[in-house]
Formats: C-alpha cells, structure tokens, sequence
C-alpha cells in the first residue's frame, strides 16, 4: 500500500504530506514496539542456536583473553603471560574459540613494513565476549594505519564466528571479508564508526563466490564524530567522495541478513571529512553505499534480507549494481526503512534491485517523512530484472527503469 495523499495546491501537497508521513510514522512506530519484543525472541533464540550448552570440540580449546594495558598497546593477557591479540589469532588452531574478558582493546599504529591488524586464517574460530555484552568488549583501532590491508578485522578462513563485541574506528572496513570466507557469522556484533564500509566482502578471483554467510542481530552505527572521519577518494564532485556504507559485499551467494538495525550511515555536507589526518584531501557531502548492498547473486543463490531497521541512512537496501545480469534471486521482506531528509546527493532511494532475474520485495515499511524526501521508495532496473513487489506500506512510489518488468 502506498500512503499518497490527494491535493489540489503545493501547500496542501505539502501539508497532507507532511500529515500522512505523521499518521504512517505513528503506526510505524506502534507496530515497531510489537517487532522489537519479537526481535528480542528471535535474537535470543540466534544465541541459544549458536552458543548454548557451548563446550569445545575433542582437538579444540577454549582461550580466554583480558586487556593487559591502556592507551595505545595492544598488549592482552592469556594464562597470566602478555601477548597480542593478533598473536593469540595467528597461535589458535581451527575449531578454537577466543573469549575475550570486559575492557577495551586498543590496536596501534603498525610500523613500516608490519601489521597490525586482526587476522583470521583458520577455519571455524569463534571471537565473541565472555559476558555476551557488546558493549563491554571494544575492539578500537584508533583510526590507526594498521598495515596490509589495515581493516581491523581480516577474515580469510571459512567458519568464522564473530559475536558480542564492539568494533570501532576502523582506518578502512571494521570487518574485511576476503574469499575464502564461507560460512562467516557475526551476530550481535557492533558496528560503529568506520571511514569505509562497516564491512567489507570481496573475492579476487572473478567467479569465487563468498557463500552461506549470517549477520544477525547487529547494530551498525556512524556517529557525528565517526561521519566527521569518512574516507574519501577522488574528485571532489565524484561517486567515491563518502567512501562509507553498511554491508558491501561483492560475489556474495546465499546470504541471510535479518534483525539487525542500521543507523545514521551518510555524509554531512557542512563538515569536511576525513579528519583522520591520514590524507590532505577534504570532502564535503557525497552518496554513501546503501545500509545494506549486495552486488552479486550467482546461479542458485538466494539472498534472503529481512526484519532490519534503517533508519536515516543514505540508502537503504541494494542488490546487484549497474546492467550487469544477475541471475540468483533475493528475497527483502519485512524491512523498516526511515529517513528524515530530504532527497538530494546524499539521500536516495530506500530499496532498489539491478538487473537481478529475481527479486521479490515484500512487506516492508518505508517512511520518508520529509516534505521534500526522495520521491520513490522501491526501484528496480533493467530488462533482465524480473521483480514481485506485494505488501509494502510506504510514503512514497514505485518506480519501474530501463525496462524492468515487475508485478507490482
């Protein structure tokens, strides 16, 4: 259902718009009471699926890690000896799980030649919080230069389990997902503040894929200060100038995303950014990466998106990018997408498909409350976009492009 008002004059536009996008947003926030109570069901069910009556495997071990400093060392303890958290990782064996005991976990600058940064090259580690509190285990990087490739985290094992922790102030992703990255989980896992995409998925090779992963129950969060510290590239006026977004996976197969909340992800257009002092080059403004963007869906693959908020984010949802033909499938359903502004270089369209020989978008709310917002809600392009679009309640309108057939 579309909410659009009847009107015979701008100002009465303006003002049964304004008053629809009131009314809807009530109703939003009303219904948004009774998901919050079924997501906290669902989340502690996900929690109980991936850790209760947790005991290590018969070749694996447990390793609990405290912070063994403060300021800018990366120093923890394990077993009363001081060690890095970048060597407990690198010692662990596949199958291990790294408890991580309340405090903050700073993670310097690397020195020239070196890195610092977190990697992850066996397969099904687990690294969550022994309290299961994401807000007492900080994984910090300082906006640090961390070394080859200088993301916080660098997972290139498959099985990999992430849980209960927070990660901030990332030079580049929070969390870098590189091919061999199967069956990668984070769940109730906080984002805040990276200067690129909270994290990142890529394969090198054209045709490996990144299959199964699971992001549930997260939050993912730009702060003023953290939007103050958004990488940027290129001319002042390009695409690449707020280089930030959400989840940003390329050739992703069979993703499940569901319950997670999205907040405040765009760039401001009256402070300059990056603040990081690692460039000379300012921006101002610029279109970040979607919430939630998925390039690819590969033969077979079906992408399943669902129960998220977003709310006030540059874009909301995206599958695949440009004409290039998709031919999986995705699912995007029961989503909440809200935005205050108004349309502009910053601030698009809430869920869009490209070129993908499937999608089905269905039983979302959206609401762009704004007099001036964005003026379509869902989009979907191209001739090889086949799209069922049923059930979304929103302010704004559908939009077909170059030649999309849709049922809407």
């Amino acid at each position: 259902m579309i909410i659009r008002p009847a009107y015979d004059s701008l100002a009465t536009m303006r003002l049964s718009t304004f008053l629809f996008a009131l009314l809807a947003s009530m109703s939003s926030y009303a219904a948004d009471l009774s998901k919050q109570l079924i997501k906290q069901d669902r989340c502690a069910e996900r929690s109980e699926h991936l850790f209760g009556g947790f005991s290590p495997g018969l070749f694996s071990s447990v390793i609990r890690v405290a912070p063994g400093g403060s300021g800018n060392t990366d120093a923890v303890i394990v077993d009363g000896e001081r060690t890095t958290l970048r060597a407990v990782l690198i010692a662990a064996d596949g199958g291990d799980t790294i408890l991580l005991e309340d405090g903050e976990y700073t993670i310097p600058k690397a020195k020239k030649g070196r890195s610092t940064g977190l990697h992850v090259k066996y397969s099904n580690l687990t690294v969550r919080s022994a309290s299961g509190n994401p807000e007492k285990v900080i994984l910090n990087g300082q906006y640090n230069d961390l070394g080859y490739g200088s993301g916080l985290i660098t997972v290139d094992a498959p099985g990999f389990t992430i849980a209960d922790v927070t990660l901030t102030k990332s030079l580049t992703h929070l969390l870098h997902v590189h091919q061999n990255g199967d069956e990668f989980k984070a769940h109730n896992v906080r984002f805040l503040d990276a200067s690129q995409q909270f994290l990142k998925a890529s394969a090198n090779e054209p045709y490996q894929t990144i299959r199964q992963a699971e992001i549930t129950c997260s939050a993912f969060i730009m702060t003023a200060t953290g939007r103050e510290n958004v990488w940027g590239y290129g001319a002042q006026d390009g695409w690449t100038r707020c280089y930030t977004g959400g989840i940003d996976a390329h050739r992703a197969s069979d993703w499940w995303i569901a319950n997670n909340k999205f907040e405040g992800i765009y760039c401001d257009t009256n402070t300059p950014h990056p603040q990081h002092g690692h460039t000379k080059q300012k921006y101002l403004g610029g279109l970040a990466e979607h919430a939630i963007h998925l390039w690819h869906s590969d033969d077979d693959s079906e992408h399943l998106i669902e129960r998220n908020q977003i709310d006030s984010c540059a874009r909301g949802i995206g599958v695949g990018q440009g004409n290039n033909p998709q031919p999986g499938s995705a699912i995007i359903q029961s989503n909440t997408i809200i935005s205050k502004f108004a349309g502009s270089q910053e601030h698009d369209v809430a869920i869009i498909v490209e070129a993908l020989n499937q999608a089905t978008i269905r039983n979302n709310t959206i609401i762009y409350a704004h007099l001036h917002a964005y003026p379509f809600g869902i989009e979907y392009r191209f001739e090889s976009t086949h799209a069922v679009i049923e059930g979304n309640v929103m302010t704004n309108r559908i939009r077909p492009r170059d030649g999309a057939i849709g049922n809407e």
